[in-house]
């Protein structure tokens, strides 16, 4: 029990850190709206689990043990991020003279898959959940009496606290 605490502990103080995921949310939440930020927290969910899949089964230590990996994975987040800030600037010049809820009106909320697809690749790109699968993860399996059920309870308790405070945070702000 002590150490399911503790884990939880440290996935809260990950998950509200901010990063990536909290200006996503607050971008996606400001534009289109509640909707589509659930989609782009479902998104990070399957990221994470994917993340933690990678750890639980040894392939994340093997991916960061190649130096060009990480370097690769480092640039596609940059990248991405680079586009979206670039996307985001490019769309306020192209309306100046509009007021900002006058804008907000006449975006068109986009398909679910694509924010879930936004959400996943914000997530799965930000090297932090990666390292976190790495070296805090194990430190709460038993590899004595190692269970996947044990592992992917943890994996849900991540889960679990990224909506929660992923949907709250979008909550904050639709009624902001």
């Amino acid at each position: 029990m002590g150490d399911i605490l503790s884990f939880s502990l440290i996935v809260i103080l990950l998950v509200m850190s901010p990063g990536p995921n909290g200006v996503l949310i607050l971008r996606t939440t400001s534009i289109y709206g509640k909707q589509s930020a659930t989609c782009n927290i479902l998104g990070f969910i399957l990221a994470m689990s994917l993340q933690a899949s990678m750890g639980i089964f040894g392939i994340s230590a093997i991916l960061m043990g190649s130096p060009l990996f990480f370097v690769v994975l480092k640039y596609i987040g940059g990248g991405y991020f680079l586009y979206i800030g670039a996307k985001m600037l490019l769309g306020s010049l192209k309306s100046s003279d509009t007021a900002l809820p006058e804008k907000i009106k006449h975006y068109t909320q986009p398909k679910w898959r694509k924010s879930v697809i936004e959400g996943f690749i914000t997530q799965f790109s930000n090297p932090k959940g990666i390292l976190f699968y790495l070296a805090a993860f194990p430190q709460f399996l038993d590899f004595e009496h190692f269970s996947y059920i044990d592992a992917y309870t943890l994996v849900a308790i991540h889960g679990v606290m990224l909506f929660v405070w992923f949907s709250a945070l979008s909550l904050f702000i639709v009624h902001c």
